[in-house]
């Protein structure tokens, strides 16, 4: 999820297990551990296309973060002043830092959580990556915990309680999730096979904001996607927007680019391209989008994509990453939002 979020995290494991034995520190201490793996960001300043590979990558591994697990015990025990034992540090900045990708795990961005085994993304679609209705319960805790603390031994005690209530409320609003998510794929997954669609692959995923809400996207062995926005309470079957691929060589050369695999890759193969020809000159551009977001009032509208230039239909094309942002109404958006999570 978006990093003000992780720290919120971290800190409210902080306060929920540890205060009480390491003092204040701890709630500090448990927020920069919740920062600590999404600081991969830097990789930006070595381009878009580093980024877009090692983001959620190395600094997200299970594995790398619990052999940095120790260190981080030491600078938390030096934190501490020494007065404090190194094995409660060390087990706060293992749960803070394992529960950052185990939570950008139950987005639909995808986290390389198994790096170097497997670069495989992994994502269960559980939560969006910016969802409030999981942040604010966190940051309410912190609050009230902060406020009670002032008032000595008692109020410590009582800070705990409410951040481990808080802590189970959120796990619990993941778990909801996650069976929203399942249950809308089985009935998407009928609803196609209903319709003569054969599933290759489907996801749903949830939007920001309405958590009743999922994207789902399909697509068959063909490369033919299929998306449709619904709720829980959505009539059956499910209305899908058919987007087919289009067979042109120019769509085959720019996805066998290096930047064509790592978009297809980091898109979870949930892609679909056009061609735009220009007779006058000879110029082309292949538009790929990746479909596993997008708009309720346009579904098949996708806000990320990237642009293969080509200055002729012999020559290699330049690739550019793109952000649409013609045609986004956030008024009509949440109305849209709204009606359809009651089912209208």
């Amino acid at each position: 999820m978006d990093t003000p979020t992780q720290m919120l995290l971290g800190a409210a494991i902080g306060e929920a297990g540890f205060s009480r034995r390491l003092g204040g520190r701890a709630v500090l201490f448990g927020a920069g551990m919740g920062l600590l793996p999404d600081l991969d960001l830097v990789s930006s300043m070595l381009g878009e296309w580093t980024s877009l590979v090692h983001h959620r990558g190395w600094s997200h591994s299970l594995l790398v973060l619990t052999l940095i697990t120790p260190l981080m015990g030491y600078l938390g025990y030096r934190l501490g002043k020494r007065r404090t034992p190194y094995a409660a540090w060390t087990l706060l900045a293992f749960l803070a830092l394992i529960t950052h990708p185990l939570l950008d795990v139950c987005t639909s961005y995808g986290t390389m959580i198994l790096v170097p085994i497997t670069w495989k993304r992994f994502a269960i679609d559980a939560v969006g990556i910016i969802d409030p209705a999981y942040s604010l319960p966190l940051l309410a805790s912190l609050v009230w915990s902060w406020r009670l603390r002032k008032r000595g031994a008692s109020g410590r005690i009582t800070g705990h309680r409410i951040a481990a209530a808080a802590l189970a409320l959120t796990t619990t609003f993941l778990l909801a999730g996650l069976g929203i998510t399942e249950l809308t794929r089985s009935r998407a997954r009928s609803d196609l096979a209903a319709q003569g669609f054969a599933v290759d692959e489907i996801r749903a995923t949830p939007p920001p904001l309405f958590t009743p809400l999922r994207r789902v996207v399909a697509r068959d062995a063909d490369g033919t996607v299929m998306v449709a926005v619904v709720s829980l309470w959505s009539p059956r079957p499910y209305r899908f927007l058919r987007v087919d691929q289009p067979d042109d060589p120019l769509i085959d050369k720019a996805l066998a680019t290096r930047e064509g695999e790592i978009f297809t890759w980091f898109a979870d193969g949930f892609i679909t391209a056009r061609v735009e020809r220009d007779a006058s000159d000879g110029t082309a551009v292949v538009h790929v989008d990746d479909h596993r977001y997008g708009l309720v009032t346009q579904p098949g509208w996708a806000p990320f994509g990237v642009r293969f230039e080509y200055l002729s239909e012999d020559d290699p094309p330049e690739a550019i990453l793109k952000e649409h942002h013609a045609g986004l109404d956030v008024t009509s958006e949440i109305a849209a939002s709204w009606k359809l999570m009651f089912g209208n």
